[in-house]
């Protein structure tokens, strides 16, 4: 998807998107594709699964306490 689509789909305004998907590829969730005058975003499945495996992790932790 791109910019202007994820907005809408969202509800949010293409500067949040901008912002918040400028967030995910500095953590290496996310890699950005240019086309034209088009900037495609698209996941990193396994970066996202680092990050959802270690998530889970510290939430079955702090359950124990």
């Amino acid at each position: 998807m791109f910019g202007s689509e994820l907005a809408v789909h969202f509800g949010l305004t293409s500067a949040s998107i901008t912002h918040n998907v400028g967030k995910l590829t500095t953590l290496g969730l996310v890699t950005t594709v240019k086309s034209g005058n088009r900037l495609y975003y698209r996941t990193k499945p396994e970066k996202v699964g680092e990050y959802l495996k270690a998530a889970k992790e510290m939430l079955l932790e702090a359950d124990k306490d």
